[in-house]
C-alpha cells in the first residue's frame, strides 16, 4: 500500500489551481519518459527506473506532486489492469517545480516487484508507465515498457 496517494493533491490542485489555468497563451508541454535498469526480474526484486520529464513547450511546466515523490510509477498485467506502482513512503506536504522550457527533471521511483495487495507479482508479462501530476490537475504519462517478472 502506498502511503501517498495522488488522488488527494489532484483533488486539492482542480480546486486551489483550477481557476488560474489559461486556455490561451503560450502552452507548456510535458514529455515524459521512462527507463528500466532490466527488462526481466525475478519475481519479488526491485525494478529500479528513471522518470524524465522534458518541457517541450515555449511555457514553463509546472509540476506538483508530494515533497519527496514528484513522479509515479503505473504497473499493468498482460491484461491491462493495473497491478501495482512505486511503494516509497511521501511526504504529505504539496510541492511545485517549475520547468522552464526546454528543462528537463528527473527522478528514480523503483517498483518493488509487489503487487498493491502487498504480494510479489507472480511470473508474467508486465507493462510500467511513469507519470507526473502537472498543475491544474492534468497527469502525464510515459509511453509503457515491458518488463517480464521469472521465477526466481
Amino acid at each position: 500500500m502506498r502511503a501517498c496517494r495522488r488522488s488527494v493533491p489532484a483533488i486539492l490542485l482542480a480546486v486551489s489551481l483550477g481557476a488560474c489555468h489559461s486556455v490561451t497563451g503560450p502552452a507548456s508541454v510535458a514529455v515524459v519518459s521512462l527507463q528500466l535498469a532490466r527488462a526481466t526480474v525475478a519475481a519479488g526484486a526491485p525494478v529500479a527506473t528513471t522518470v524524465t520529464v522534458e518541457n517541450r513547450g515555449d511555457a514553463p511546466l509546472r509540476l506538483v506532486g508530494g515533497g519527496t515523490c514528484m513522479a509515479h510509477l503505473e504497473v499493468r498485467n498482460s491484461a491491462g489492469d493495473r497491478v501495482g506502482g512505486d511503494s516509497r513512503v511521501c511526504t504529505m506536504d504539496l510541492v511545485e517545480r517549475v520547468l522552464a522550457p526546454g528543462a528537463t527533471w528527473t527522478e528514480q521511483p523503483v517498483w518493488d516487484g509487489r503487487l498493491a495487495g502487498g504480494g510479489a507479482a507472480p511470473p508474467g508479462a508486465y507493462s510500467v508507465r511513469g507519470g507526473v501530476l502537472m498543475a491544474g490537475g492534468t497527469q502525464a504519462l510515459s509511453a509503457p515498457v515491458s518488463v517480464t517478472v521469472v521465477t526466481p
